[in-house]
């Protein structure tokens, strides 16, 4: 698993920040599924949420000068990940928007088009 730098699995920390956005953000899982709609306390979580994936992947497109060239690659489905957050951006933070759960807005010739770019370009 994946540690931090005081040692704690990112898999905890990202459960706790997700966790804890939600309580602050007062969403209530049984609310939602008893109306099927999306509430704004949702939307809000899934914004900070995705703030903070977009800060990460903002940080290591800042570092990626100090990598080796081979090492770059490894970043290619960061690609994606920035996509997807681009588009749900567009789509104003709804989550279950059907667009997104499909492919997440990517076709899948898009998809093969910005990783070849990127792998060529040495960036993601």
């Amino acid at each position: 698993a994946e540690m931090t730098k005081n040692g704690i699995r990112t898999k905890d920390v990202l459960t706790y920040a997700s966790a804890r956005a939600s309580r602050s953000q007062a969403f209530s899982e049984e609310k939602m599924n008893e109306l099927g709609e999306i509430e704004e306390g949702l939307i809000s979580t899934v914004y900070i949420v995705a703030s903070a994936g977009h800060g990460h992947l903002h940080h290591a497109r800042d570092m990626i000068s100090k990598l080796p060239k081979p090492a770059v690659q490894l970043f290619l489905p960061a690609t994606i990940a920035s996509h997807y957050l681009d588009n749900l951006e567009r789509k104003n933070f709804q989550v279950f928007d059907p667009d997104l759960m499909q492919t997440g807005g990517l076709s899948d010739l898009k998809l093969q088009f910005l990783l070849l770019k990127n792998s060529w370009g040495g960036k993601f």
